[in-house]
């Protein structure tokens, strides 16, 4: 008899999932997502409030910080 998975909370999905391969819960494609989405959240940093919006690559304040530079 096979085991029956839950379902990915993601909105929307359909897949199910694999408890040995989604440490955070999600199917295995959402898993992706999630593993992009935690690596990037820690290298974005707050700039001054000088519009509406936020500060994306190409506008003249944009900076990369290295991983491990704290600035402050």
């Amino acid at each position: 008899m096979p085991q029956i998975y839950g379902k990915c909370p993601f909105p929307d999905c359909g897949r199910r999932v694999i408890p040995n391969r989604s440490p955070h819960g999600f199917c295995v494609e959402h898993e992706k997502f999630v593993n992009d989405l935690l690596f990037i959240l820690p290298h974005i940093k707050p700039g001054e409030v000088r519009k509406a919006g936020i500060l994306l690559p190409g506008d003249k304040d944009f900076q990369v910080l290295k991983p491990g530079v704290v600035k402050g």
